[in-house]
């Protein structure tokens, strides 16, 4: 899952940066608070954004419009 807002639900880090990414692990491991604030705000949006609807709806879509990409390419 991609960090929406840093700080708020999660750390970003640049990528192949091993001390920063050892300071945001030391950082989580280290602050029972930040982990656990990071931990609810993911879920909330877990729990929004992959309902069973959203999820069948998204699902269908990309269906659609594979068919209709096959049927253009025939």
């Amino acid at each position: 899952m991609v960090v929406e807002e840093c700080g708020e639900d999660g750390l970003l880090v640049p990528a192949r940066h091993a001390p920063a990414l050892a300071s945001a692990i030391r950082r989580l491991a280290e602050n029972d608070d930040v982990t656990r604030k990071f931990g609810m705000a993911v879920r909330e949006r877990v729990v929004r954004s992959f309902d069973e609807k959203s999820v069948i709806e998204q699902t269908l879509y990309v269906y659609v419009e594979l068919i209709v990409g096959l049927r253009q390419a025939a």
